[in-house]
């Protein structure tokens, strides 16, 4: 039903992560099959010492296929492999609207 259900959609985007330890191990633990007909998202980061992200890649190479980033998608920025931005952390983030999955299966959100 999940898999009908994204077909349908036609605008579903599944996130892909991807371990992260020594600089270049980017081994998927989570792939959608190639004949899947969502499109795939890196959400994994980098943090530094005090724990925080300071740059965000554009895309990022797993298994050998370049897949964009999360923030990448939502800014609708070219994924440029090999490049990367500082993420805007003057947005207040009690001003993204939140919407619950009960809401949009009752109908209440529209």
């Amino acid at each position: 039903m999940l898999s009908e259900a994204i077909k349908k959609s036609g605008r579903v985007t599944l996130p892909v992560s991807a371990r992260f330890g020594t600089p270049g191990d980017d081994t998927p633990t989570y792939l959608v099959p190639e004949n899947s007909h969502a499109e795939l998202g890196v959400i994994s980061v980098w943090y530094n010492y005090q724990n925080a992200v300071w740059r965000l890649d554009y895309s990022r190479d797993v298994k050998g296929r370049q897949i964009p980033t999360f923030a990448a998608k939502l800014a609708r920025a070219k994924a440029e492999p090999g490049r990367d931005f500082i993420p805007d952390y003057s947005i207040d983030p009690r001003t993204i609207p939140i919407v619950g999955a009960s809401e949009i299966l009752s109908g209440k959100f529209v």
